[in-house]
């Protein structure tokens, strides 16, 4: 890596995504998936989520010579995704996860979905049957 920073000064270039990457790899530790916590009253309040980061880039620099001018090139790309999980409830008397999708809502949801799907094939089927017999 040292050679890599070395040729970077002498030729004067240096990849674009290069100075975001090294951010990300400097502050990868616990506080990309658990937040800073926050109080409220007696309360802590702990955030967590799934952070995942991607990123690719790559570059080339020619000298100048007699025959071709110098030329550089460079490119780069990446994704950053965070997901919630919920938060961590932290009190004196007990520690309780509360997740940032509610799965008895989400229950409740997909049944009275499956339940009026069924419901609506049902009907059709009686509404169909109707014109079939003769």
């Amino acid at each position: 890596m040292e050679s890599n920073s070395q040729e970077e000064v002498k030729s004067g270039y240096e990849m674009p995504i290069k100075p975001i990457l090294s951010k990300f790899l400097r502050n990868r530790d616990v506080s990309l998936v658990f937040g800073d916590p926050i109080e409220v009253g007696e309360k802590k309040i702990v955030p967590v989520s799934k952070s995942t980061y991607m990123g690719g880039g790559g570059g080339g620099f020619t000298d100048r010579t007699e025959e071709s001018p110098q030329a550089e090139g460079g490119g780069g790309g990446g994704r950053i995704s965070v997901t919630p999980y919920g938060v961590y409830e932290i009190s004196s008397e007990k520690t309780s996860f509360k997740p940032a999708i509610d799965l008895k809502f989400l229950l409740i949801l997909s049944s009275i979905f499956t339940f009026g799907l069924v419901w609506l094939l049902i009907k059709a089927s009686n509404y169909n049957g109707k014109f079939n017999k003769k």
